[in-house]
């Protein structure tokens, strides 16, 4: 079962590349369902992470943030599928996204994705304070951070700063 779970995997992959969502989405659905009969964990998280990545191109946003929830859930998931699931919420539930994102931070300080997302949830809730020293932590460590350089272009145009938000652009 573990290597035709791999199989599938492997397929979902090459379909994708291939332009075929729909049957990218079946085989990551089929790998996903071997994987959970054998108990494998880390291939679940895996093959949920990859499916919520699928289904909004199949224009399927909540069954994207239903697998999102269940892969966070999973035991062994990791600050990555945290991270993603907080980026799911950022325009629907920025709250939701900060709490995340937050949880992330306390155990995982360093890690420097959860600064855009955290500084992205923070925008949109107003606490444009908060969002700026977010994402300029993030382009210390990284000046040509697309993420955080969008982001902050979006706050700047927030705040009335057009000029700043086209500088923030063009880097």
């Amino acid at each position: 079962e573990a290597y035709i779970g791999q199989a599938n995997a492997c397929t979902g992959q090459i379909d994708l590349l291939e332009g075929k969502v729909e049957e990218a989405a079946q085989a990551y659905r089929e790998a996903l369902d071997l994987f959970a009969a054998m108990g494998s964990r880390e291939d679940v998280a895996m093959m949920r992470l990859r499916l919520a990545d699928i289904y909004p191109r199949l224009g399927d946003v909540d069954a994207a943030q239903k697998v999102l929830t269940q892969a966070h859930a999973t035991p062994g998931a990791g600050a990555d599928t945290t991270i993603v699931l907080a980026e799911s919420h950022v325009e629907r539930s920025p709250d939701e996204a900060l709490t995340l994102v937050q949880e992330v931070r306390s155990k995982d300080p360093q890690l420097k994705h959860a600064l855009v997302v955290e500084g992205a949830a923070q925008r949109r809730l107003g606490a444009f304070k908060e969002a700026r020293d977010a994402l300029g932590s993030r382009l210390v460590d990284d000046p040509a951070n697309t993420g955080a350089l969008k982001e902050m272009a979006k706050l700047e145009l927030d705040l009335g700063n057009s000029e700043a938000a086209i500088d923030a652009l063009t880097k």
